[in-house]
């Protein structure tokens, strides 16, 4: 039986199968759902981050104002304490 006979029998494109060949040959069972299992985790939301949510418009206009400076500071102590990012200068 032929690849593109065993695609077509599974209604699938023989991209697909190659795709996948390439992605999981060589791998066991345990080892192919550790990976799946690993790329479910990186699509969830972290939930580190604190919880503002991003909005389009204070990243398309360069002039607009990216907050209020007590926000901006609370974001940079955040990252600071949680991810141990290293200041340029003193923040208050």
């Amino acid at each position: 039986m032929t690849v593109a006979s065993l695609c077509r029998q599974h209604g699938m494109r023989d991209e697909t199968f190659y795709k996948w060949r390439s992605k999981y040959c060589g791998m066991d069972v345990s080892e192919a759902r550790r990976l799946r299992g690993l790329e479910e985790e990186n699509q969830r939301p972290s939930g580190s981050w604190p919880s503002r949510p991003w909005t389009p418009s204070a990243q398309g206009n360069p002039k607009q104002k990216r907050g209020k400076p007590v926000e901006r500071r609370l974001i940079v102590r955040y990252a600071i304490d949680v991810h141990g990012f290293q200041s340029d200068g003193p923040v208050s």
